[in-house]
């Protein structure tokens, strides 16, 4: 699936219009590769509970 097939699928799923779903869809992506190139601040305590903290 590409991303204008995901923005068409969220339109119709969610009931919103092609504009509100792009936007929604770029404040998510936006989000998850400010959270990737800062992978760096990442600790993973895989050996005590399992949890990801984004610092």
């Amino acid at each position: 699936m590409n991303k204008s097939e995901l923005i068409e699928a969220l339109s119709q799923e969610l009931n919103m219009s092609t504009r509100q779903s792009t936007s929604n869809l770029n404040t998510v992506l936006e989000t998850m590769m400010v959270a990737l190139c800062a992978l760096r601040n990442i600790e993973n305590f895989a050996n005590s509970k399992s949890q990801i903290i984004f610092g």
